[in-house]
């Protein structure tokens, strides 16, 4: 015997596949956004796990070469001196040993005590860093030429980091020229150029007590 649907229950039926529409199109544009979401922040975190890798990767290289070159480091940095201390008595040697290099006759020279100057990247290392101004007075020579290379020796030969503040040069009277020349003659000592030169010589020490860190160029 055939049963025939009545309206009561093709209502029934409507509602319930209306509802069960609903509920599929809430759910779908409910959950398609968070799964786009969820994505997204799952390349982020991709990306930044990525990075963090090469990141670690970079420091155990950079830790590789320092290992591997810390003997090499060490040689170049005690001849440079630029972390060696040094007292007035070596300075004073070192400038007499660059004046005969330069071929400068004489000159006089006041050398200001040791300043200690704040840097937090040189304490991060174990390192004070410290300077001395250095002023060079009434520097005689022959030829301008002697003193440019009194000054090149200054910032090449001269143990540590060394900058120029300020140079003069003055050349004497053209009347003086025959009594200089006469001078030169009679095998005596005489200068056509005076001038002054002031510079600033940096260091870092080791802080008392610590041991020297690794550094790495910035």
């Amino acid at each position: 015997m055939i049963r025939i649907i009545g309206p009561k229950l093709i209502g029934i039926i409507t509602l319930l596949v209306a509802i069960n529409i609903a509920l599929l199109s809430i759910w779908y544009f409910w959950t398609t956004p968070m799964t786009a979401q969820a994505k997204i922040d799952l390349s982020v975190i991709n990306s930044e796990i990525s990075k963090l890798r090469a990141s670690i990767a970079n420091i155990k290289d950079e830790l590789k070469y320092y290992d591997d070159n810390k003997v090499k480091f060490d040689k170049l940095i005690e001849k440079t001196g630029y972390t060696t201390e040094r007292d007035r008595t070596s300075i004073a040697k070192s400038l007499n040993e660059l004046r005969q290099k330069s071929l400068i006759q004489e000159l006089e020279y006041d050398i200001s005590d040791t300043l200690e100057i704040e840097n937090q990247l040189a304490k991060k290392a174990k390192y004070q860093l410290v300077k001395r101004r250095i002023d060079l007075k009434n520097i005689k020579a022959f030829f301008d030429t002697d003193i440019y290379k009194f000054i090149y020796a200054i910032n090449n030969d001269f143990k540590g980091h060394t900058r120029i503040v300020s140079t003069e040069l003055r050349r004497r009277p053209v009347e003086e020229f025959n009594k200089i020349l006469d001078n030169i003659t009679n095998k005596e000592k005489d200068y056509m150029i005076v001038g002054n030169i002031s510079f600033e010589w940096y260091a870092l020490l080791k802080l008392p007590g610590e041991e020297a860190l690794p550094t790495v160029p910035q």
